[in-house]
């Protein structure tokens, strides 16, 4: 899930993803009593650089699907052979995952795959229907608590919730009563905690009558979204408060689905506002000039469309690409709820294709017909000719994210197998979203494939299209297939060397024809004048050499080629730039293959297998010293033997933290395990932990029997039959860097037998 399928259906102690259901929960969350690291997400935002063309309108998605916390509720991942999941991260910049919960914490799956994707990920607080009691809490904070440090007898709002939801303190730090502090048990905000980056607050009931007019209570309210946005800026850097479209300044819900002086002071409390639903193709140029008259941004203004369609602009389903147009024309962003439609509305049934065709559009042909798509009956697409397109909400593709390094295994998250480093680790249906590396973001020259990978579940086929390009100037027959895979933003310093990872796998069809395969890089080179020039470099696979379309500052500093499990060959190029009066910065990355077939070939020709790449500043590996001792434990414990068949279960969680090998215990656990921690986070983000492969061995470790993977410091095991397991009764944790590269290998020993049923 990747974890073996053993008996989590029936295991109480198997860490889940919930939300907090009411403001009592909310009430008694505290980050200094709940132990739920399992929940905290390990990836951080790997942020896209803003580049040119990256700063116009947003595209927000909001995610409603079966009442949440369905698919994505397991955290250690599902024996489901496919999930939900968004594989155009590229047109994406925020996520909110929504539910009727009053509380909803994103599922670490999800906050770890945007964040691998250069995608910020919102949490929801949503009141609702009659409950204007919970509205009148959040405002007031509990009864007990009063309000602090104000000498306003009329202020009515309390930051105790805007602080459980957004603010974090030190442990040492007093109340600070002027800045209206509350009480000194508030240490850690909920998204402080578990690393999302913001809320989406969605108010969709009005306050109470009495004691004191809704007007009032509502003015007051915007005082406390000024307070809360404030400090969620000053706690989470780079976090976003966003405000749905559905409360007015009078405290009455009529939801305006514009930007009007009706909702415009919370617009102007919050960093941006998500409008309903029902507007037409004008509002958007009107909202950016209101927006602009008051100093803000027209894209911090997002128009939703609804893609079950229920009445909004555009209609929804394959024609939602009409709202996300309309509100760019505008000046405006698009905020898409219900995206799932696609997995949904068609009972899961076709997915790749209906998502791409919502995504990236395509002929009328391929879109499903009226009678199975009723949202599409009265749709001007149908009458549109063969040949006529249908476009996809997909408009402008962002680089990948990150701008001194990147990586990525083309793993959508799930599969029929799992693989590291070639070799086949699980042969069952799984999925787990921590595991969805950065799709490819350009080339249709592409398709992605569950049958083999190189790490994960899938890998990317290069391909050759009829009718084929032919190479000027040479055999009349050359097929040339360029696949520019991904818009990249990666700052060079000329003074570091750099190394080229990627695996691949030529495939028997391709065997068929004289064939050739290369790396190609395309670097944007800026001279000390301003002027800009681009280089393209080819990184042959067969020749181990660097060849060049034009003169240029790439220096090719060594070359080597390993044969890995399974037929896959890892190249490694290390590299640098010599010009160092330039600044350079490497945009694209992308492979060329060529093959040389007969005129009577007029099929795809599938030519390559591509299982990874990764492009980052070359580092020596961890060295003991640099690799920190752990400290293993287990914990919640159960053996179980059959009378009848002598069958031998285990069940426990094992978790992991620095261990403190000072001498006389000088420095504190904690102490210590908070400076590790640091000095873990300073390190480069390609030689972190990404996640760690936790297996059944044997004291000669022949054989191991692979049990899953954590994306935090415990694992937890289900069940295992160590009756069958042919002596093996210890456990090896095998540490993965952010490259998809071995950090780190430790054994633990299973707890002795203590209990038997």
């Amino acid at each position: 899930m990747p974890s073996r399928q053993l008996q989590q259906d029936k295991d109480a102690a198997l860490p889940v993803s919930n939300p907090l259901t009411s403001m009592d929960q909310l009430k008694k969350w505290d980050a200094d009593q709940v132990v739920d690291v399992a929940n905290v997400a390990s990836v951080k935002l790997h942020a896209r650089p803003e580049t040119r063309g990256t700063q116009g309108p947003r595209l927000l998605l909001c995610h409603d699907m079966a009442g949440g916390y369905k698919e994505d509720h397991s955290i250690q991942g599902n024996s489901y052979d496919t999930i939900y999941n968004i594989q155009y991260w590229q047109y994406v910049d925020s996520f909110v995952y929504f539910s009727h919960d009053r509380v909803t914490i994103p599922p670490v799956n999800w906050i770890n795959t945007c964040h691998r994707n250069g995608v910020a990920c919102l949490g929801t607080f949503i009141v609702e229907g009659d409950q204007m009691g919970e509205l009148e809490m959040l405002l007031c904070g509990p009864p007990e608590e009063p309000v602090l440090g104000d000498k306003d007898p009329m202020r009515l709002w309390n930051p105790y919730y805007a602080d459980k939801l957004g603010k974090t303190r030190p442990t040492n730090e007093k109340p600070d009563l002027l800045n209206f502090i509350s009480s000194s048990w508030y240490i850690v905000a909920i998204a402080k905690y578990y690393g999302f980056d913001g809320w989406l607050m969605n108010i969709e009931c009005s306050f109470p009558p009495f004691p004191t007019p809704v007007q009032a209570k509502t003015q007051q309210f915007l005082c406390f979204l000024e307070y809360f946005r404030n400090k969620l800026h000053e706690e989470i850097p780079g976090s976003t408060l966003l405000w749905y479209d559905s409360l007015t300044k009078d405290g009455v819900i009529d939801w305006q689905n514009q930007l009007t002086e009706e909702n415009l002071p919370f617009f102007k409390a919050t960093d941006g506002i998500f409008l309903n639903y029902w507007w037409t193709a004008n509002y958007p140029k009107e909202a950016t000039e209101l927006a602009q008259s008051i100093g803000r941004k027209g894209i911090k203004v997002y128009f939703g469309t609804d893609v079950w369609g229920r009445g909004t602009h555009g209609g929804g389903g394959f024609d939602s690409y009409k709202g996300v147009e309309d509100a760019a024309k505008g000046g405006a962003s698009a905020a898409l709820f219900g995206m799932a439609w696609t997995y949904e509305f068609f009972n899961k049934q076709n997915f790749d294709l209906m998502d791409r065709l919502f995504w990236k559009g395509g002929k009328p042909s391929e879109f499903p017909s009226p009678e199975t798509n009723p949202q599409q009956q009265n749709d001007e697409a149908v009458s549109l000719t063969p040949d006529d397109y249908h476009p996809g909400v997909g408009q402008i593709a962002r680089p990948s994210s990150g701008a001194s390094w990147f990586s990525t295994c083309f793993d959508r998250g799930y599969g029929t197998k799992f693989y590291f480093h070639g070799k086949e680790l699980l042969n069952e249906p799984w999925s787990h979203l921590s595991h969805q590396s950065i799709p490819a973001n350009l080339s249709d020259l592409t398709k992605i494939d569950g049958n083999d990978a190189y790490n994960g579940g899938s890998s990317l086929i290069l391909q050759c299209h009829p009718p084929y390009p032919i190479y000027q100037g040479g055999d009349s027959h050359t097929a040339i297939s360029n696949a520019v895979l991904y818009s990249l933003s990666l700052d060079i310093n000329p003074s570091v060397e750099y190394n080229l990872s990627y695996a691949y796998k030529p495939l028997p069809e391709a065997a068929q024809y004289e064939s050739s395969f290369k790396c190609v890089l395309r670097v944007l080179c800026v001279a000390t004048d301003g002027s800009e020039t681009q280089q393209l470099h080819y990184i042959d696979s067969d020749n181990d050499d660097i060849h060049k379309q034009m003169d240029g500052d790439l220096a090719l500093k060594k070359s080597s080629r390993r044969t890995m499990e399974n037929g896959w060959i890892l190249q490694n190029v290390c590299f640098d730039f010599t010009g160092t009066d330039k600044t350079f910065m490497i945009d694209q990355v992308g492979f060329m293959a060529a093959i040389v077939s007969g005129p009577e070939c007029e099929k795809k020709v599938d030519l390559v297998r591509l299982g990874k790449i990764s492009i980052a500043p070359a580092e020596p590996p961890l060295d003991d010293e640099t690799v920190h001792p752990l400290c293993f434990n287990w914990k919640n414990i159960r053996w179980e033997q059959t009378d009848k068949d002598h069958q031998l279960t285990f069940w426990g969680t094992l978790d992991w933290h620095w261990m403190n090998n000072r001498k006389n215990d000088e420095v504190p656990q904690l102490e210590l395990e908070q400076e590790q921690l640091r000095q873990e986070n300073d390190r480069p983000g390609w030689c972190q932990t990404d996640y760690a492969l936790v297996y059944l061995t044997s004291l000669n470790g022949d054989d191991d029997i692979f049990l899953g993977t954590s994306f935090s410091s415990l694992f937890r095991i289900s069940g295992v039959d160590l009756s069958m397991a042919c002596g093996k009764r210890r456990i090896k944790v095998e540490m993965v860097d952010s490259l998809g590269n071995h950090q780190s290998e430790y054994i633990v020993d299973l707890p002795s037998i203590v209990y038997y049923t």
